[in-house]
């Protein structure tokens, strides 16, 4: 008797394990990755319930009042400036995967910024260092990692009490009139000084920035694939950038809903193979990649593009379901059945 059980539960388990192989119980939708990716998050719910505050001093630690303190994320941004105390609280900023750039500006003073991950009551303090009589300011939308992302608009601030002229070095030594335009990319270098009304030059003052407008280059292949008894869509991600390189943060979406985050360490062949479903020919997979200035690079294809296995695939692999079936059921059975 007790045989009989054991041989009972032996070929329920056999039995149970042969329908999964052969894909007639549910399958949980599966994906795989490449080993130079590493998952963050697969579902995604943006919470804009991210803080940051603080206080904005000079060297001197007394309170500056008016400076302009904002966050940067997912092409955004929220802002504040600061109070009478030199306080600032900045709100409604999304707690999710990535560290956000922060940045704290005025007038007269050198611009700082700041890599921050942003939860609830996220604090931190700036330091403005004041620029003295003659400074420039510049003008653009300043991206990732200290990064502009658009032409910058150079333009100097100065007392025309105590400044004559000013003279700056860009591609030659130029007597300053009137703001400038800089549309190159990659590092830029402003030499600059002051003379003032008696003839006293200043020290030769440098300043240094960075542009980098240019999204990265990505192309994306995709194809379906078999292993095992089932078929698997197979996204390839190539990216690459020249300037500011790229940034380790990409993010799937499927139907312009953001599914899963991802941390990639080398961007030649990002490969994610998604087990295939029929409805996947009614959607849309998009990716969305970024160089380290902010800049994103976005590539998309649509399920009825995915090459998938034609009727004659189809038909043989149900053919060998068929034979299997026939050769080992009745075996089963006779198993199950004849103690």
């Amino acid at each position: 008797m007790q045989n009989n059980i054991i041989k009972k539960k032996g070929f329920a388990t056999i039995f149970a394990f042969m329908l999964i192989i052969i894909g007639f119980l549910p399958v949980v939708q599966s994906v795989m990755l490449s080993q130079n990716i590493t998952c963050i998050k697969t579902t995604y719910n943006t919470f804009y319930e991210g803080t940051l505050s603080g206080y904005v001093k000079d060297p001197s630690n007394n309170s500056i009042e008016g400076a302009l303190v904002r966050v940067h994320f997912h092409g955004e941004y929220r802002e504040n400036y600061s109070d009478s105390n030199g306080y600032y609280h900045v709100v409604d900023i999304p707690i999710c995967w990535c560290i956000k750039n922060a940045t704290c500006s005025k007038e007269g003073y050198r611009t700082e910024w700041v890599l921050l991950p942003i939860y609830e009551n996220t604090t931190y303090d700036f330091t403005l260092y004041p620029l003295g009589p003659c400074y420039p300011v510049f003008n653009g939308t300043l991206g990732w990692n200290g990064w502009y992302i658009s032409s910058v608009e150079v333009s100097f601030v100065y007392d025309p009490e105590e400044v004559a002229e000013i003279w700056y070095y860009y591609k030659g030594w130029h007597n300053y009139t009137e703001p400038f335009i800089i549309d190159d990319e990659g590092g830029i270098t402003i030499d600059f000084y002051w003379i003032n009304h008696e003839g006293f030059q200043s020290t030769i003052i440098v300043f240094d920035f960075k542009i980098d407008q240019t999204p990265p280059i990505t192309t994306l292949q995709t194809e379906v694939f078999k292993l095992g008894f089932r078929w698997y869509a197979k996204f390839i991600l190539n990216a690459y950038d020249a300037l500011s390189g790229m940034a380790p943060n990409l993010l799937v979406y499927i139907d312009d809903l953001l599914q899963a985050e991802f941390e990639v360490i080398d961007w030649v062949g990002a490969e994610f193979n998604f087990q295939w479903s029929k409805n996947f020919k009614y959607l849309t997979f998009e990716f969305a990649c970024y160089d380290n200035a902010g800049n994103q690079a976005y590539e998309s294809v649509n399920g009825s593009d995915i090459k998938s296995f034609n009727i004659f695939q189809r038909f043989y692999t149900q053919k060998f379901y068929n034979i299997f079936f026939q050769r080992y059921i009745n075996h089963f059975i006779n198993l199950f059945f004849n103690f």
